[in-house]
């Protein structure tokens, strides 16, 4: 018996509905740039983390490199670590001012003291208008 091969039997060439989907469809070319033009001065910064970023995400590459685009801010529940810091500073302050020696400070009797701590926390909390239920939170937690 003599071999007989497939394309020697003149079959009729069977289309998958893939095959037909991806042949009906149509392309579209835009000739939009989104990437902001480099200017004959200007140079791209990039070093070894540009390269492997290209590798592993091209769209991840283009955002930091082409575009200049940052971490977004992390934000936290509450107070910012800075607003706080800028609370505590404004409360050291206000005290010191009060306060004004080491010597004044070693003469105030404990339940003084504690005033002249909390009235200064209140003068700064009350610079950054916080709403009543952070500001009694904030109050506790400093």
């Amino acid at each position: 018996i003599p071999e007989i091969l497939i394309d020697d039997l003149n079959l009729a060439k069977t289309i998958t509905w893939e095959q037909k989907i991806h042949r009906s469809q149509k392309l579209e070319t835009l000739d939009i740039d989104p990437a902001p033009k480099l200017t004959p001065n200007e140079t791209i910064h990039g070093s070894s983390r540009l390269i492997e970023l290209q590798s592993l995400c091209p769209f991840q590459a283009f955002m930091e490199f082409r575009l200049a685009t940052k971490e977004p801010i992390k934000l936290e529940p509450g107070i910012s670590k800075i607003n706080r810091g800028i609370i505590v500073h404004g409360a050291l302050e206000h005290f010191w001012q009060k306060v004004r020696t080491q010597q004044n400070l070693c003469q105030l009797e404990p339940t003084q003291l504690q005033k002249a701590i909390n009235d200064s926390l209140e003068y700064s909390l009350k610079k950054l208008e916080l709403p009543p239920s952070l500001y009694k939170l904030e109050k506790q937690c400093l």
